[in-house]
């Protein structure tokens, strides 16, 4: 809990904050009783510590240097029930603990450590046992998705819902693939995204300036990414989406003013490693689905086509005449698909570009080691492929055209 929500229990209903209140928004994680004469050393991050200061140094420098020991430990908060062995907070104390930021309260004394001590813990028990109830549905919710889901739509939906919060999914170029939408939890930057299909070059030039593009590729983790405000970008979480070591796509969640729990961060993480599952799923298929096509389409175009029962049955469903011929037919689809980046400038080098992509699974990494060039230089020339001819190369259908024309190529015209 918060620091300033302990101060709501009744226990510390009287209790004073004499210094460090603009960090009462501490986490408290435990509290303790020390009254030793060096307290520091039995300390912890997140602990409030209450003691009576019986054995608390009385010169000005000593207690300098105790408040400085205690907020170097991070503590959440020093409760020092008064006035007994001190009045109040020394007042070198309170200064020092000002600068730290290091929150200190005075706790009447008549006040039993053991009744804040047990209102505290058995509060911080119950949210305990809420959060781990909360994690367990987190759980189910998203494995129940990851068998159910039919698309990447249907698991932003359900992240979406689960966190109550704007979510997108993208590939590793930033073409978007699903949106959980909500109005009101919207910025400008998520607006454009969902209205050009795609991260806006302006935000991705931005991350790759700050070096947070190459952080994301490399991260198996959620991240936090920082607003950007003149771009229209309030803050964000980031979880990347990796294939091994590859970049296929990145879920990003508005995180706004309301920051998202460690619990929330966890279930982002599962729903990246469920869209991890699902894209390599597809990619399976559309190799499956390529391979066996090929198969007809070597055959028929070679002219060698085996007319068995079940050949025929298969040449069938994916659309192939057994009887027909398919050299003239082979042209046609060719020019209709790719002329005009034969008739545009640098074509050939577009070209080259685009059945590469298609005949590495359309995976930009691969495509382009092949190609000897930068991912980002085929990244580019894939726009403008898309620009001239219209594709989406995103589209199942448009990847099957183009995986069959990039085996017709290599058949030779």
């Amino acid at each position: 809990m918060q620091l300033s929500e302990a101060l709501q229990f009744e226990a510390l209903r009287r209790a004073q904050v004499v210094a460090g209140g603009g960090s009462l928004s501490r986490a408290v994680r435990w509290v303790h009783v020390v009254d030793l004469p060096d307290p520091a050393a039995w300390v912890r991050p997140g602990m409030l510590l209450l003691t009576t200061g019986y054995a608390w140094p009385r010169a000005e420098a000593a207690q300098r240097a105790l408040a400085r020991a205690l907020a170097e430990r991070e503590i959440a908060a020093v409760g020092l029930a008064v006035p007994q062995f001190f009045e109040h907070f020394p007042a070198a104390m309170r200064a020092e603990a000002e600068r730290a930021g290091l929150p200190l309260i005075e706790i009447p004394w008549e006040v039993p450590f053991a009744q804040i001590a047990e209102e505290l813990l058995q509060a911080l028990v119950v949210d305990q046992y809420h959060q781990i109830e909360r994690a367990e549905a987190n759980h189910r919710a998203l494995t129940r998705a990851a068998v159910e889901a039919e698309s990447l739509q249907d698991l932003a939906s359900a992240l979406g819902t689960l966190l109550t919060r704007a979510v997108t999914i993208e590939d590793a170029e930033g073409r978007l693939l699903a949106a959980h939408r909500d109005p009101a939890l919207e910025d400008e930057l998520r607006r454009s995204t969902v209205e050009q299909g795609r991260t806006p070059p302006e935000y991705e030039a931005a991350l790759e300036r700050t070096g947070l593009a190459r952080v994301i590729a490399t991260s198996h983790g959620p991240l936090r990414i920082p607003a950007m405000p003149e771009l229209g970008a309030t803050g964000r979480v980031v979880c990347p989406i990796m294939l091994k070591r590859e970049l296929v796509g990145r879920t990003w969640i508005i995180e706004g003013a309301r920051p998202l729990s460690e619990i929330d961060l966890r279930a982002a993480e599962q729903a990246a490693l469920i869209a991890a599952l699902h894209i390599l799923h597809q990619r399976e298929l559309e190799m499956r689905e390529a391979r066996l096509g090929y198969a007809f389409l070597d055959s028929l175009l070679a002219g060698d086509f085996a007319l068995t029962p079940q050949a025929s049955e298969r040449a069938l469903l994916l659309g192939y005449d057994p009887a027909g011929s398919y050299h003239a037919a082979r042209a046609e689809f060719l020019d209709e698909l790719l002329g005009p980046l034969r008739q545009a400038r640098h074509g050939a080098e577009l070209l080259a570009s685009l059945t590469a992509y298609a005949r590495h699974g359309f995976r930009l990494a691969r495509a382009a080691k092949s190609l000897y060039i930068h991912p980002k230089t085929l990244a580019y020339r894939l726009q403008r492929v898309a620009a001239l001819t219209g594709l989406s190369l995103a589209d199942p259908g448009t990847r099957f055209r183009l995986q069959l024309a990039a085996q017709m190529l290599a058949l030779g015209e």
